[in-house]
């Protein structure tokens, strides 16, 4: 069970036992980078569960740029990769899945917004100014991994080296698994504090959103649209989200 495998310089793995550890608890713990977890819409709580904890680096694309963000520094792609999935493709096929029975989590955990599909086919969308500034596509590579399987209640730890960047995977899986039995419970400390209360205007825009449906509405009907989505931004300020340590 506590058998560390290594395969390659590149890949190594190591279960053990996880039936005292819940994958939101050790999230927060290991202030991990991504967690994600899998479920069914009739049987709640899936198979696995996958928690990214320690970033390697992270791709993103905003237009038809595309960027590298590695030890603090971004880096513009000047190369012939025509899209962010494509380097999506080239860090995942660096690894081979070792088959190990688990979900193999080497192409990265990110997303690809809505309006990327203008790079799939021949859509043509509005410029319309960006006030988020949040990239098109953005997916993070990471080092090591915990892998719960909820069947076995067993936690595989996983890490994974690249071409472009590398760590000493022995030592970080030992350091993760020292981190994960060292009694320290300090996460699980909820502070009580009294949020003062957030103005919120709810109908903010209202006539401007009444018009874009009606004007979706008719574009149905002239038949140069199928469907239209319309969403009104809400911006709010609070302190919350400053105590959250994920």
């Amino acid at each position: 069970m506590n058998e560390t495998v290594k395969i390659s310089n590149n890949l190594i793995i190591k279960t053990i036992h996880g039936e005292r550890f819940t994958p939101f608890s050790l999230c927060k713990k290991l202030k991990a980078s991504a967690l994600l977890e899998s479920a069914s819409f009739w049987g709640g709580k899936s198979r696995f569960s996958i928690i990214l904890e320690r970033e390697a680096f992270k791709v993103f694309q905003t237009g038809t740029d595309i960027y590298l963000e590695m030890d603090g520094r971004i880096h513009r792609l000047r190369s012939k990769v025509k899209d962010v999935l494509e380097l999506v493709d080239y860090f995942s096929s660096q690894h081979k899945n070792p088959e190990s029975g688990f979900p193999f989590p080497a192409g990265g955990i990110g997303y690809i917004g809505y309006e990327y599909c203008r790079f799939f086919d021949e859509i043509n969308l509005d410029e319309k100014p960006d006030e988020t500034k949040i990239p098109d596509a953005l997916f993070i590579f990471g080092h090591t991994f915990l892998i719960f399987d909820h069947f076995t209640d067993t936690i595989t730890l996983l890490g994974l080296n690249y071409k472009e960047h590398s760590i000493n995977l022995e030592k970080a899986i030992e350091e993760l698994e020292r981190r994960l039995h060292d009694l320290d419970f300090n996460y699980l400390y909820i502070p009580e504090v009294d949020y003062p209360s957030i103005p919120l205007n709810l109908h903010s825009g209202r006539e401007k959103f009444i018009r874009g449906v009606e004007k979706v509405r008719r574009e149905i009907i002239k038949g140069n649209l199928l469907q239209g989505v319309l969403s009104n931004r809400i911006k709010i300020r609070t302190e919350i989200l400053s105590l959250i340590h994920i």
